[in-house]
């Protein structure tokens, strides 16, 4: 009953469920209360799932973004040296790992440090 009147829709109200169940049984009050514990219940593990699932996606994207850095700085001395190594403070302020990688690959073409500072600038492409 209580899954058929829930699944109605966002019409039906806490009280008229409560209602249902207090005419169909005398313990209608203490069968709301429990089932209302055990959603809430479920509703608490749906939100700790989503929210680990979201931490596990956080840190493999800051990982990401940390390695990458770390091979753009190699690549930005061993390449052009102090020159190159200036451009990474702005290097470092772009969040989205897929310019990163595209940075991190323009280091194999480019041939001045402007060039590689112009190409970031436009967004990696």
């Amino acid at each position: 009953i209580i899954r058929y009147v829930t699944a109605a829709g966002q019409h039906v109200k806490a009280e008229d469920v409560q209602a249902a169940l207090n005419a169909v049984t005398p313990e209608g009050d203490a069968m709301i209360g429990s089932i209302a514990q055990e959603w809430i219940r479920q509703g608490e593990q749906r939100g700790e799932q989503r929210g680990e699932q979201r931490g596990e996606q956080r840190g493999e994207q800051r990982g990401l973004r940390l390695g990458l850095l770390d091979g753009i700085e190699l690549g930005l001395e061993l390449r052009f040296g102090l020159e190159g190594l200036r451009l990474l403070p702005e290097i470092a302020q772009i969040e989205d790992t897929y310019v990163l990688k595209a940075v991190h690959e323009a280091l194999r073409s480019v041939t001045r440090p402007e060039e590689l500072r112009q190409f970031y600038a436009a967004g990696g492409q």
